[in-house]
Parts: structure tokens; C-alpha cells; sequence
């Protein structure tokens, strides 16, 4: 794809004004402007007040395919942002109407849109604790960023392919995923629901095998020598900045 066009696509799709942008996670997260986040490996996913953009991220060499592998599974994501050192890949789902986060949203679309999220989320073998606050930049050098479409879903649309392929989450699959036990190493390949690499290759549609003239993926730097990703320590580091945010918006209010 062009990158006047992935450019295009990604003004669209990302709405934060003021993001959270980081390099390395133990240098410190902050916010800054929009235009300096955009020289930072990692940014903020989506406002803390507008929730557009629903973020999965995947520890596993096969992470793409994975995402790509959508046949009776899942939507297409709109943007695959791959580390090429260790094939681990963030993905991003765009929403058509943007869920608010505020007092005066639905609490019931925040239910559904979490929902979706880990169905999303068990589709492609994702983390279980990616905080989904930060997203790798899919223009900064480091990594290889795929973008797929542009094309929003609503959350019913996501619902109408997850259910049927057995990803939504039960009734309190919230305290479920607090008491199920995890590899501390983050390696969920004893539980894998994406299944086998056979099995995604199945699924892949037949528009996935593009030739180089139809190919619509705009390529980043496959540095070998980048750095490997932040451990647990730092992700446990973002999410007490969520939480930061949060207890200061109650007592603002």
C-alpha cells in the first residue's frame, strides 16, 4: 500500500490528540503532542474518553497468520503492526461508532465492547493481560506494519462472526479470567484456541495470497538488531497509569 494511502487510513482511524507515546517503556510513558508521538515506538491506542480502536496483542512467532486467518473465526483486523525480530504482532479492530467512556456513555456498549475484545482476543491466541493502552506505531521504523482496510465494523457485526465461531465470552467470564492460571513465561500454547498453523492456514481467504502488483502492505525497517519488547514489570507499569488516569477523572468529577 502507498504510504500517502496508510497515512490516510491511519489519520482516520486514530483519534488520540494528546496520545501517551513511549520509546522504551522503562524511560517513562507520557502524553505529548500528536506529532511527536508519532516519532515514538509505541502510542496510545485510542482517547481515554472514546474507545475507537479495539487492540489484541500476540506473543507468538506465528502472530499474523494468526490475525489473517479469519474464515469462519473472526473479522479481518484493519492494521497489523509485527515486530520482525520475533513475529510477535499487535492488531487493531476499528468500530464504526466509537464507544464513550464517560458518565454519560452506555455502560451496557462498555460491556459489549469488552466482550468483543476477548473474543477477539481468544480468536488469535492474544495476551491475556495486554492492558490495550498502547499500540505499537505501525510508521516507526522497528516495526512491519500491514494494513489490511480501512472499513469499520459496529460491535453487532463483530458479534454476528464471533458467536458462531465459539469466542464470546460466557456470563462472568470476567472473574473466570482472574482465576485462571497462566504461564508466567506468557507462552499459551497448551490452550491455544487459534489452533494448529493448519488449521489457520485453512482459513485463510483466497484475497490473502495477493500478487506483488495487488499486494496491499506498506512495509516498516526489519532492523534485526531491534531490541526486544517490555516484560511484565512495564505492562504492570502501564496499567497503573490507566488506573492513575481513572482515580483522577473521579475526583475531577
Amino acid at each position: 500500500m502507498p504510504f500517502e494511502a496508510a497515512t490516510a487510513i491511519w489519520e482516520r482511524l486514530w483519534t488520540s490528540r494528546y496520545p501517551l507515546a513511549a520509546d522504551e517503556f522503562d524511560d517513562g510513558v507520557w502524553r505529548q503532542t500528536r506529532a511527536a508521538a508519532m516519532t515514538r515506538q509505541h502510542v496510545e491506542l485510542h482517547p481515554k474518553h472514546v474507545w475507537g480502536l479495539i487492540g489484541v496483542d500476540v506473543d507468538h512467532p506465528d502472530a499474523v497468520l494468526r490475525m489473517v486467518s479469519t474464515v469462519d473465526n473472526h473479522p479481518q483486523p484493519n492494521v497489523i503492526i509485527e515486530n520482525p525480530v520475533n513475529g510477535h504482532a499487535h492488531a487493531a479492530w476499528a468500530i464504526t461508532t466509537p464507544i464513550n467512556l464517560t458518565n454519560y456513555g452506555s455502560r451496557r456498549s462498555v460491556r459489549y465492547g469488552l466482550s468483543i475484545e476477548e473474543a477477539l482476543r481468544r480468536a488469535v491466541g492474544g495476551d491475556p493481560h495486554y492492558p490495550a493502552r498502547l499500540i505499537k506505531n505501525p510508521f516507526h521504523p522497528r516495526w512491519m506494519t500491514h494494513f489490511i482496510h480501512d472499513n469499520t465494523s459496529t460491535l453487532d457485526r463483530f458479534g454476528g462472526t464471533l458467536t458462531p465461531a465459539g469466542h464470546m465470552p460466557g456470563r462472568g467470564w470476567h472473574n473466570q479470567r482472574r482465576r485462571a492460571p497462566v504461564d508466567p513465561a506468557g507462552s499459551l500454547e497448551t490452550v491455544d484456541p487459534a489452533g494448529s498453523p493448519a488449521a489457520r492456514l485453512e482459513r485463510l481467504p483466497l484475497s490473502n495470497f495477493a500478487t506483488p502488483s495487488t499486494d496491499r502492505t506498506f512495509h516498516g525497517s526489519q532492523d534485526p538488531a531491534a531490541p526486544e519488547q517490555a516484560g511484565p514489570r512495564t505492562r504492570r507499569r502501564i496499567r497503573r497509569i490507566h488506573l492513575d488516569d481513572l482515580q483522577n477523572d473521579r475526583r475531577a468529577s
